[in-house]
């Protein structure tokens, strides 16, 4: 682990020779009673870094079981009990950084967890930015990483921080996936500078910056684009008012940029600006702008030089490869194989995989397998097609995370499995950075714990979102479902997607034991649930708040009941034994399971 090495011996150097700090952490990253764990900066890295090179492969199951984190916010802790280290001279990063994640894979190890997730970590916009950090999604430059997950007092490059990380994974036996947008950028993304044409341009209104809106469709017209795209149909789609499309202009003859503003200088020395980009679908979606990210041109047809439903993702038929905006898509398909050559990733979460023009997903899909035939790729879908199967994904996000609260859809979901209709497989959560957080549910640990056993015994892709373990209540993002009075009071400035934030530490990591538990009596009694293979699903018909099925195997059979229900329910069993409860009061009373109310129970019986 040569870049993994060179770290370690810095660290060990500056043990020596300069002053140890005081450092707190949570308990939890070492696996400490304590809430809050004080220990010596270098004294923590150092005996991290020794725990991992103590550490051997994961004795996983083939079935694959994610870490997921939001790198700066995952990792991000007051290190001085409040005090910022700014203050103290010392330059220290106190938000998340490449350093801190290593120095948490003993614990992501702990958890059972085979493979890393990490959102976005490239290079960010600062103009329009939201909320104090900026949004990950705004991508000023997909090939650098981005500087602020990097840790200055080690004054080694970031990009050699991040190899250690990749170097670390393999090391432990964890697969480290990378999530890449290929359809946007941020508005003043270092390629507008070199490649203006690869960018939708607006003229420039000095009156009103915020003028521009997305294009407005009357009822008749979203009647006809929801029809014809229903239909498949994509030959002239409707397009919008000639008064939005005439705030477009030709790609720019001079592009410069002043302050953190690009602008580009037309033929009659007038102004022109990126626009910002907005929701895409429905044509009428009500979202606001997203200030700091926009569009990129995937075509150059002088006929569609605007920014709407038929130009960056329903592609109407006239946009055909003859109008590709060549040079652009080289740059988009070189990015995986970059960070495949250069640092040895593993796979790549596609974001809006399905709103790329088919030959551009084709060919990134196609120059990543050539590197890697065994390169992991996930899809941001929330449906489940053969079509995503066909177009070369591993597995698609799904909507579990939509549905886990509902015991009714959690009986669909389970039905379609034990009836082998998924066509892919997909992600086990109750959350995602984009959702409620799981503890919404319930107001406490209770529905966390009950769904975390439910989903932990489904065949597919168990997937633990950052600070699920331990009931974090504070939402990342309020990106889906939610009410328009919680956005108001979750701005962009309280979430950790855009500003600096700390997670909610909890006293008691009930969560935490129990994921453990669960992952070592899985390996324990080989029940290996990768998706489609050795256990046979069969869900049982119960009362409607009652979720009950079986797993069969020819080595044993489980039975999972989950309780969704205010009261106790009484549930037949037959010569099985309880191995896992969400509940003290759960129990076998003769023939019968007691379970209790927001609550689970795992019993076995071997063959």
């Amino acid at each position: 682990m040569i870049n993994f090495d060179k770290i370690h011996k810095k660290i060990l150097k500056l043990k020596k020779t300069k002053n140890n700090v005081e450092y707190h952490i949570p308990g939890l990253w070492i696996n400490s009673n304590e809430k809050i764990f004080k220990t010596k900066i270098y004294d923590y890295f150092d005996e991290q870094f020794n725990v991992i090179k103590s550490l051997k492969l994961n004795n996983t199951l083939s079935q694959r079981i994610v870490y997921n984190m939001l790198m700066r916010y995952s990792t991000s802790f007051p290190h001085q009990n409040g005090v910022d280290f700014t203050e103290l001279s010392i330059n220290y990063n106190e938000s998340g950084s490449i350093l801190k994640t290593i120095a948490l894979l003993p614990y992501i190890h702990s958890l059972g967890c085979n493979t890393l997730y990490l959102l976005p970590i490239t290079e960010i916009g600062i103009d329009g930015k939201k909320g104090n950090l900026g949004s990950p999604y705004a991508i000023r430059n997909h090939y650098k990483l981005d500087e602020n997950l990097n840790e200055p007092f080690l004054e080694i490059s970031i990009e050699d921080q991040f190899k250690a990380l990749i170097e670390a994974c393999k090391h432990l036996g964890i697969k480290i996936i990378l999530e890449f947008v290929f359809r946007t950028s941020s508005i003043d993304s270092d390629m507008a500078l070199i490649h203006p044409d690869w960018f939708y341009w607006i003229k420039y209104n000095e009156q009103n910056e915020s003028a521009f809106k997305p294009a407005n469709f009357n009822d008749e017209e979203i009647e006809l684009i929801s029809a014809k795209i229903n239909q498949k149909d994509y030959k002239n789609l409707p397009k919008p008012q000639n008064k939005f499309i005439d705030l477009f202009c030709d790609t720019p003859q001079e592009v410069f940029k002043k302050g953190n503003k690009i602008y580009g200088k037309l033929e009659n020395n007038k102004l022109a600006v990126i626009p910002s980009a907005f929701a895409d679908w429905p044509p009428n979606d009500t979202q606001p702008l997203w200030s700091d990210v926009t569009y990129l041109k995937m075509h150059n047809h002088k006929e569609y030089n605007y920014i709407a439903y038929n130009t960056i993702r329903m592609y109407d038929d006239d946009l055909t490869d003859e109008y590709k905006n060549i040079e652009l898509w080289e740059y988009l398909t070189g990015i995986i194989p970059f960070y495949q050559n250069n640092y040895g990733i593993d796979g790549v979460m596609i974001d809006m995989g399905h709103a790329l023009p088919i030959s551009l997903r084709e060919e990134i899909i196609r120059k990543s397998r050539e590197n890697n035939p065994e390169f992991i790729l996930w899809e941001e879908n929330f449906g489940l097609s053969q079509e995503s199967v066909e177009a070369g994904y591993n597995a698609s996000l799904g909507y579990v995370c939509f549905d886990s609260d509902k015991y009714y859809k959690m009986k669909e979901i389970i039905g379609m499995l034990s009836r082998n209709e998924s066509p892919i497989e997909f992600f086990l959560t109750p959350e995602t950075h984009n959702t409620h957080r799981a503890v919404y549910y319930s107001g406490n640990q209770d529905f966390s714990k009950m769904i975390s056993v439910i989903l932990s015994f489904i065949p597919g892709i168990y997937f633990i979102h950052s600070g699920f373990e331990f009931c974090n209540q504070n939402p990342v993002n309020t990106g889906l479902g939610f009410l328009e009075e919680e956005i108001l009071v979750n701005p962009a400035e309280s979430l950790a997607l855009f500003s600096k934030s700390f997670m909610d530490f909890y006293d008691k990591f009930d969560l935490v034991k129990l994921i453990k538990l669960i992952n070592h009596f899985k390996i324990e009694n080989n029940i290996d649930l990768t998706f489609n293979k050795k256990y046979k699903i069969n869900l049982l018909e119960t009362e409607d708040k009652i979720v009950a099925f079986k797993l069969e195997s020819n080595d044993n059979n489980l039975l999972i009941v989950a309780n969704y229900s205010n009261l106790q329910i009484h549930f037949p069993v037959d010569n099985y034994d309880i191995r896992i409860s969400t509940c003290e009061n759960n129990s076998i009373d003769f023939e019968y399971l007691a379970v209790s109310p927001m609550s689970s129970v795992v019993l076995l019986k071997k063959k």
